[in-house]
């Protein structure tokens, strides 16, 4: 056994043990204008907007375009709304992103299962998503990919796409999908995360202490970042190219609604910190 190896893991596994408590003085989230243009981040969980955050964080600070959390759900657990929400809206401090959500206490029963089971239900839902994209008419809508496994997040793909087929011909967003329970099959977009927006996301993620209690996902943030570029240097950079020189990233796949369909014409693309991902989004 190397000793320098040795030690690099036992490094890393005390990383993995560290404690990590939430900004001592949490700000609030921004006031939300009808007026300035917007980026959709659509969340199935209260933490998935940190988990998730890293390209509309890169957006906003490029173009000032404001970024809504829609709080798709407040989690399962009715009893735990309330804290949730707090912690929540302390995240969504941290980042700068507005808050929004779709119904008070969000959405129940989002399973894609309701989507055959309760079709009045599910039509209700999909009327109000359809709602606010009609409001904030947003220049980037971002939300899971349709096999993202958790009931949650794969219920909130088909809600936010049977939204966009119910807008008019005229309706016009990019849309980038995002991944965290499976990974996509075929990523379009590896973007780094820079040192201080991994930082700051992990800030905001730290807010969500009664997830993390459970399950300390902001401890494995970092190493799933790391493995995103692992993975998007063959899948999105070319199987056998050289790995991209950043430690941090996220996949997604683009794409864009357009006269009432989607198009997913983009090529796949590495995009540095340096470089500017707003191009993709141009109109």
């Amino acid at each position: 056994m190397g000793a320098e190896q040795q030690k690099f893991v036992g490094t890393f596994s005390g990383l993995l043990r560290e404690s990590l408590p939430p900004p001592s003085a949490p700000q609030n989230p921004p006031e939300i204008s009808l007026e300035h243009p917007s980026i959709l981040l659509f969340s199935p969980h209260p933490d998935d907007e940190s988990i998730n955050g890293g390209l509309a964080l890169r957006l906003k600070r490029e173009t000032g375009w404001q970024v809504i959390n829609i709080a798709v759900t407040l989690g399962s657990d009715i009893k735990r709304h309330e804290t949730r929400r707090r912690e929540l809206e302390a995240a969504c401090g941290v980042l700068q992103f507005g808050l929004r959500e779709p119904v008070p206490g969000g959405f129940a029963n989002i399973k894609i299962s309701e989507r055959t089971a309760n079709p009045e239900s599910w039509l209700a839902m999909t009327k109000t998503v359809r709602t606010l994209l009609a409001a904030y008419t947003p220049r980037v809508v971002i939300f899971p990919h349709a096999d993202d496994l958790h009931p949650a997040h794969t219920g909130t793909h088909f809600l936010v796409m049977d939204a966009l087929a119910a807008m008019p011909g005229d309706f016009d967003a990019h849309l980038a999908l995002t991944e965290f329970w499976y990974p996509q099959a075929a990523p379009t977009l590896l973007s780094e995360i820079s040192e201080d927006d991994a930082a700051q996301l992990l800030t905001a993620l730290s807010c969500h202490a009664g997830e993390i209690s459970r399950n300390p996902y902001h401890l494995r943030l970092l190493p799933w970042f790391a493995d995103n570029v692992r993975r998007g240097a063959e899948t999105v950079g070319g199987y056998g190219d050289t790995a991209p020189d950043f430690a941090f990233g996220m996949l997604h796949t683009i794409a864009r609604w357009q006269h009432g369909r989607l198009s997913t014409g983009m090529q796949q693309r590495v995009i540095t910190a340096g470089e500017k991902i707003s191009e993709l989004f141009a109109d």
